[in-house]
């Protein structure tokens, strides 16, 4: 029983690997259809869920890569969790963006069983340069759960 915890680009790598049944909605869009370089962006976090323990419902997350899931239709859909998703709208808290539609309502931040143990996507810097203080709780979590 183990984890792997993927922060940013490396998810890409696990999706792959794991042959996990989810995808990147940004991955082929162009910057003039998206584009979201170093901004704080509003979330929501299921604090119910081990991983989002001790987090508020509504938080800050630094978005820095092209990053947002889906979790694809497939008759291994229990084995994934949402922890963090972006909100519907108002997403930019500060910075800018160009696409917002592309990321609203999409999960953020994922957790995929895998035999015993789990596998941790997130698609924003919950440790970024040790600014994100408010994000850090879910990066320890995912390490402790």
């Amino acid at each position: 029983m183990g984890a792997i915890v993927c922060l940013n680009a490396p998810c890409e790598f696990a999706i792959k690997a794991f042959g996990l049944k989810v995808r990147n909605t940004l991955k082929d869009l162009k910057t003039k259809e998206f584009f979201c370089p170093g901004s704080t962006l509003w979330a929501n976090v299921n604090a119910r869920h081990p991983m989002g323990f001790v987090m508020q419902e509504r938080s800050l997350v630094f978005f820095w890569d092209k990053l947002a899931f889906e979790i694809l239709p497939s008759g291994e859909n229990d084995r994934y969790e949402v922890v963090v998703n972006y909100r519907e709208r108002d997403l930019l808290q500060s910075g800018w963006r160009i696409g917002e539609e592309k990321l609203s309502g999409r999960p953020a931040m994922v957790v995929a069983r895998e035999g015993k143990g789990k596998i941790v996507l997130f698609g924003f810097k919950p440790q970024h340069q040790a600014q994100t203080h408010g994000t850090y709780k879910l990066f320890f979590n995912a390490l402790l759960s």
